[in-house]
């Protein structure tokens, strides 16, 4: 079951307009398991749409989470899956190719510690990651 299936739906939000500039329209890159990310049509940022409530977010994490998930950060401190490194070299090609550029930069917020980065840096992003809240 994923995650989205296990969460209930008031827990989850459509997001309404993009947190970097604003805009209100955005286009479909990929869809995987319930989870969608989308790119803003005015800046090219892309992020995901649905996600977690901010309210959801504070009550997941609260002071002590990674203390008692244990399970969680053993497997965060693993090394990045192939699995995880093959989504990061898709969504890799797919941004220098649509945008044109040489270069793709990725920003993880809430990235735990850091697994996903590390694929995106291993396969040729300049990626960083920042816990969030």
């Amino acid at each position: 079951m994923s995650e989205i299936e296990k969460s209930p739906p008031s827990d989850l939000e459509y997001v309404q307009s993009c947190d970097l500039c604003g805009l209100d329209h955005f286009q479909s890159e990929l869809d995987v398991k319930g989870w969608s990310l989308v790119r803003c049509e005015q800046c090219g940022l892309v992020f995901t749409s649905l996600r977690y409530t901010e309210t959801y977010l504070q009550r997941m994490y609260t002071a002590g989470y990674y203390e008692v998930a244990s399970d969680y950060l053993s497997m965060q401190m693993a090394e990045p899956s192939e699995d995880e490194h093959d989504l990061a070299k898709w969504l890799l090609g797919m941004c220098l190719f649509e945008q044109k550029r040489t270069k793709a930069r990725s920003l993880d917020i809430g990235c735990g510690a850091g697994r996903m980065t590390q694929a995106f840096q291993d396969s040729g992003w300049e990626a960083v990651g920042a816990k969030g809240h």
